[in-house]
This record gives structure tokens, sequence and C-alpha cells, in this order.
């Protein structure tokens, strides 16, 4: 993360880590400690009952994306419905999939759930990685011996599957997944809109140490809407 911001001009203000029992009361000091260092940005990994505190303490100090923005890889559909839209619009979250994706695979998988179940699954990006899973698995148990776990796994190697986030493969030579990346804006209605996205699905590297931007510091130009302006100069509290 650190090499990420530097090799864009960024920096990084601040850390701080709260645990699974963390109090309303330690995450109000942690956003007012926040606020303090005059960042643009919060990197947040906060999951479960830890995420909702967060982004209560952000709207209970008057905090909202117009004056810093939260970035995280965890905010899904199904978090914006526990902690309340309101909360969460303007922010941004990176991930593989979102429920919005209009793409042929995507809507026929929405339209055979509702079909099935008569409503809506609550789709988010956990949703899509159970879902693509479990086919794939299946996908390689019709083509070899079903019983045998090695056989199994040496079918799944290579393999492609029509997931809702986009075309999948499991790589052949170190069995992680070809994924479609994308940044998404939420919305007020616990939705979000898709601001970047790869126009191909991206190899895994698992084993990767430093990480750095694209060219000058920024996504391609092509993935930059008109509407959305990143911060020239990003200083960032994690």
């Amino acid at each position: 993360m650190a090499d990420l911001l530097a090799s864009g001009g960024g920096e990084v203000l601040g850390q701080s880590y709260l645990g699974d029992d963390a109090s309303a009361t330690d995450f109000d000091a942690l956003i007012k400690n926040i606020k303090a260092c005059s960042a643009n940005i919060i990197f947040n990994n906060f999951v479960g009952r830890s995420n909702i505190k967060f982004y209560e303490a952000l709207a209970e100090n008057s905090l909202d994306n117009e004056q810093i923005v939260v970035a995280s890889l965890t905010t899904s559909e199904a978090d914006i419905r526990e902690i309340g839209a309101a909360a969460t619009a303007g922010h941004i979250t990176a991930a593989t999939y979102f429920a919005s994706q209009s793409n042929p695979s995507n809507l026929a998988c929405l339209e055979r759930y509702k079909a099935f179940r008569g409503e809506q699954p609550d789709a988010n990006m956990c949703w899509d990685a159970a879902y693509t899973q479990a086919h794939v698995v299946a996908q390689a148990m019709r083509h070899c011996d079903p019983e045998n776990i090695n056989s199994i796994r040496s079918e799944i190697l290579g393999t492609a599957f029509d997931a809702p986030q986009g075309r999948i493969m499991i790589d052949p030579l170190n069995a992680h997944c070809h994924v479609w990346p994308k940044i998404g804006v939420a919305r007020k209605d616990g939705q979000f809109d898709i601001i970047a996205e790869t126009n191909q699905a991206i190899r895994p590297d698992p084993y990767r140490t430093t990480y750095s931007l694209f060219g000058e510091g920024e996504l391609p130009p092509e993935a930059n809407p008109p509407d959305f302006h990143w911060p020239r100069s990003l200083r960032v509290y994690r």
C-alpha cells in the first residue's frame, strides 16, 4: 500500500488498528484523529460490526465524501444494507463484482435467480465468488472422476467460466483466478456506479511484493469518467 501511494506522489499520514471488540468511543477517537491529520482519503478494511461502527462514527463527526473519501476493499452492497446508504453514499469500493453490472452473464444470472426464487438476490462480491466457485467445481466434476479429489483439482486448473463478474479462468500455474477489477462509487440507493474497470480479466500475481500506479500515478485516461475527479495529492489514513 505504501509503495503504491508513493509511486503516485501520495503519502500515508497514519494508520490504526482496532479489534473486533472496539467500542463506539474507540471509533469516535479514531475519526477525530483522522480529521486532525487532514487526510483526504481513508483506506478502510473494517468488516462486519466494526465496519458499521466506523461509518457511524464518520456520520456522527459530520464527515461525508465531500470532505474525505473512504476507499474500501470490503464494503459491499450487503454491508451498505446494514450500515445505511446515507452514510456510505459517495464513498468508493474496489471489487471484482457489483450487482449493478450490465454485462450479459450477470444479467442472465440475476434473471435465473429471480425466476427460481421470485425475488432478486442480495448480490455482492461474496455472492459472486460463492456462485462462481461452486460452478467451477461442478464443471470440473462433470469431466473427471467426481469421487477423486486430486482428479477434480487437476481438472479445475486452466478452466474458464462465465461468472457474473465476467469470464474468469483458473490459472494453471498458481491456481488463482483471472478476475475483472472495478471501482464503484456507492449510491444513495445502496448500489454502485462503476467508474473504472478493466477491459479484460487480470492475470493473478499472488506473490507480488511491490506495486505502482499507471504512468504518472493515475488510472488510464479511458478509465476516468469526466464527472469524477481523483485528488491530485493523495493524503491517506489507513
